[in-house]
């Protein structure tokens, strides 16, 4: 996070940097008894839409406030929303990523 700073601050062409990290073990999403399979996830900071050029079709993306802190903050994708959510939209709803809590 420190080098992306560095190069923020030195490279005025750069507008935005989004690293990421995969974790290299298998993640278990669940929510009350439903469990989400073939998950994806990873950790990012709030310039990753920017950087991917994504838009969200419900809610909000974390703030860099959520990132600087290491909030517990997730944004799901439409899959791991459905098995957990079915048809609703699961905003402000909290889901267990390996047993830990996240919004």
């Amino acid at each position: 996070m420190e080098d992306s700073r560095a190069i923020l601050e030195r490279a005025p062409s750069v507008r935005a940097i989004a690293p990421f990290k995969f974790p290299y073990a298998d993640i278990k999403v669940t929510r009350e008894g439903k469990v989400a399979r073939g998950v994806f996830c990873y950790g990012t900071n709030e310039n990753y839409l920017t950087t991917h050029g994504y838009d969200l079709a419900r809610g909000r993306f974390f703030t860099q406030a959520e990132a600087d802190r290491n909030g517990n903050v997730v944004v799901l994708g439409k899959d791991t929303r459905e098995a957990l959510f079915g048809d609703a939209s699961g905003l402000g709803r909290s889901v267990h990523i390996n047993g830990i809590r996240s919004r």
